[in-house]
């Protein structure tokens, strides 16, 4: 177990980058929970929202492609 401590425009550059690394796997990346304006300080929003890039980050760690790429790592690490 891990922790990650990024924002919600690291996890969208990381979706971009892993889009544009593996073009032919787009379809396969998951979407991030939409971005919220008003409400995204509610607690029941953050969790849901938390969920949904934890499930984003699992999935893509997990893949045997898109979880080996340069991109990923440096994101990690970064």
């Amino acid at each position: 177990e891990f922790v990650v401590r990024k924002r919600y425009s690291d996890f969208v550059k990381l979706r971009a980058q892993l889009i544009k690394a593996q073009p032919k796997y787009r379809k396969l990346i998951p979407n991030l929970p939409p971005k919220k304006i008003v409400g995204k300080f509610v607690p029941e929003f953050i969790e849901k929202r938390r969920k949904d890039m934890e499930y984003f980050l699992t999935y893509v760690l997990l893949h045997p492609v898109l979880g080996t790429t340069g991109v990923v790592k440096w994101w990690l690490i970064d």
